[in-house]
């Protein structure tokens, strides 16, 4: 944990907005760090002892805030015994005003980022929609006048509102994708993010090394951690919004290829064999058993399942 995450976290106690979680985190690190114990009890002494904002401050004691948040001395003279009860209340009153003045804006912009992490259709403040699939996360910014930024985590579906001046930003752990107005999938998959876009047009790049790809719609894409590169083996990324895929004479290994990216899963055939086999099908489910089911009943086969893995058993090509 860093300074800002801690002085952020000693906010949020202060306003009763901890989990228990993050308290523990916030009482771990605390008594881990002398210097930051201090910083932490001049803070919730400076809101105990004020109780109010003032505008009483000088710039010795801004210095001396920064300083202690960037953990550097200082050279504040301290104040003689007689009159230490004195100065020390003042000086807390003023180191409360300017943390509350100086921080507290940065602080209450982050209490406006907005979380998803529950599967399910939302709208946002542009009219801007996200379909969030299961086990992902957003994290929607604030949108300013410059931009519209989000965070994916996993696996979400965009229909981005149009708006010239403001780009609409999505960012992963490896990619950044800019758009004005469009629809388009992202997924992240083994340390790969994978793009299918519908409509409109994205720059598509990698965080890494900027490599970089502008697609239009029907496109596809996949970044790893050396660029970005066109995909046509992938066709129906975007399947799971709607239930629905879709194949015209696909061999076996490549639909289930494509399904263990769409579905984050494993699956095999009991013999190699039928991986040639060619299939034609409009296949519907919102589960990977649905979807296998399905094919199972095309080719005379069984669907098994272990810890997470699909097995084919039996079967013949027709």
């Amino acid at each position: 944990m860093n300074t800002e995450e801690y002085i952020a976290l000693i906010y949020r106690n202060l306003k009763s907005d901890l989990s228990p979680n993050e308290f523990k985190q916030l009482n771990d690190f605390t008594a881990s760090d002398s210097a930051m114990s201090n910083l932490r009890l001049e803070i919730e002494d400076a809101w105990d002892v004020t109780g109010e904002l003032t505008d009483q401050v000088t710039k010795a004691d801004t210095e001396r805030l920064i300083a202690n948040i960037k953990g550097e001395k200082t050279s504040v003279t301290k104040p003689k015994a007689a009159t230490k009860t004195y100065n020390l209340r003042r000086i807390i009153g003023n180191i409360a005003a300017i943390f509350i003045l100086a921080l507290g804006a940065v602080w209450l912009m982050r209490d406006q980022v907005t979380i998803y992490d529950t599967a399910g259709f939302y709208t946002l403040a542009d009219k801007s929609t996200i379909d969030l699939r299961q086990g992902s996360r957003v994290e929607v910014q604030p949108f300013d006048d410059d931009s519209r930024n989000i965070k994916l985590t996993g696996e979400a579906y965009f229909e981005v509102a149009k708006d010239g001046t403001r780009p609409f930003i999505v960012t992963t752990k490896t990619t950044r994708t800019e758009v004005l107005g469009t629809s388009f999938l992202i997924k992240e998959f083994h340390g790969k993010t994978y793009i299918d876009l519908k409509t409109g047009k994205v720059n598509f790049s990698n965080l890494n090394n900027n490599s970089s790809m502008i697609l239009t719609p029907g496109m596809k894409a996949v970044c790893d951690d050396d660029q970005v590169k066109s995909v046509t083996e992938y066709q129906n990324l975007s399947g799971w919004k709607d239930g629905v895929y879709q194949y015209k004479d696909a061999k076996l290994s490549t639909i289930l290829d494509e399904l263990n990216v769409i579905f984050d899963t494993k699956i095999l055939t009991s013999d190699p064999v039928l991986y040639d086999c060619t299939l034609s099908a409009i296949l519907s489910g919102d589960s990977i058993n649905d979807v296998l089911n399905q094919i199972a009943d095309q080719l005379g086969m069984k669907v098994t399942s272990d810890n997470g893995k699909w097995t084919l058993l039996g079967g013949k090509c027709k």
